[in-house]
């Protein structure tokens, strides 16, 4: 096979799996994600009011949680391709003499120094939630950063390695974590409402 030949079908791989990643976050995904807020909202209801929640009501949360990770997996023949892929990998490793998994552990360690650094996030942090009078909920307040750092995220930060939240998120997470043990924002940020200690 030419080289050519190789780089169109590479190419074609790409674009495979690139439509993929963006049916992800398709309109069906969209849709059971509105309903499981709505099940959950209505779960932390009956918390409240100290109601056991129905079991009916359990099982629907459970029933559309697997629903999105059913679609999220993507059609069977992903799966099939990355078997194939895999297979390909090693095959093309031992010709080489080289081992795909310290290579892939470095593109790792590589991507992660191209994040964001966590003082930028911090000061991000710190910002929003001033702006927003010293507290807000944590979605606002993702919400808020994403909108202020867009223009500067790297590839690795916007990368879902768990499937749901972006590589950014999962650091502000983490970020977060580190400011409640400085002492920055109250104990209780580890919630859904973030507050700057005063």
């Amino acid at each position: 096979m030419k080289s050519e030949t190789l780089k169109q079908n590479l190419n074609a791989i790409r674009d495979y799996i690139s439509g993929i990643k963006e049916m992800k976050e398709s309109s069906e995904v969209q849709l059971v994600r509105s309903q499981l807020r709505v099940i959950e909202k209505s779960i932390r209801q009956f918390e409240r009011d100290g109601i056991q929640v129905p079991e009916g009501v359990m099982g629907d949360k459970l029933s559309l949680e697997f629903k999105i990770e059913e679609i999220k997996k993507g059609p069977h023949e992903i799966s099939l391709l990355y078997e194939e892929l895999l297979d390909i990998i090693v095959q093309t490793g031992r010709i080489l003499k080289r081992r795909p998994d310290r290579d892939l552990r470095d593109r790792l360690r590589e991507s992660r120094k191209r994040e964001l650094p966590r003082d930028i996030l911090r000061k991000n942090i710190v910002a929003v939630l001033k702006e927003m009078g010293g507290n807000g909920h944590e979605r606002d307040v993702l919400k808020e950063i994403g909108d202020k750092l867009k223009e500067q995220f790297t590839p690795a930060d916007i990368d879902t390695p768990s499937g749901r939240r972006t590589r950014w998120e999962i650091n502000t997470l983490r970020e977060r974590n580190r400011m409640i043990k400085d002492g920055i924002l109250t104990p209780d940020s580890k919630r859904k409402k973030w507050t700057l200690v005063k």
